[in-house]
């Protein structure tokens, strides 16, 4: 399993992003790890969570906090985020 999955580290270096960013998105809960070993604390995540940081970059550069992108990448429909 640990082959489709990529730790936290490959994903920073592949954004250009810090851990810890990525740390501060899972506690947001923009992103949530699909595997933490309990042995070394290390996260995995799937390839379908790290292109849901995509849009997180694209809104961070509209000015949107991360609460905001919280929001609108919840919603069923981005009119709806933008409505509520």
């Amino acid at each position: 399993m640990k082959d489709d999955l990529m730790l936290i580290g490959e994903i920073a270096d592949f954004f250009g992003i810090s851990r810890k960013a990525i740390r501060l998105y899972e506690k947001k809960g923009i992103i949530k790890p699909v595997k933490v070993d309990a042995a070394n604390g290390y996260r995995y995540y799937s390839a379908e969570q790290v292109q849901q940081l995509k849009p997180l970059f694209e809104l961070k550069v509209f000015g949107f906090s991360l609460d905001e992108i919280k929001m609108i990448l919840d919603a069923k429909t981005p009119k709806e985020a933008l409505l509520e």
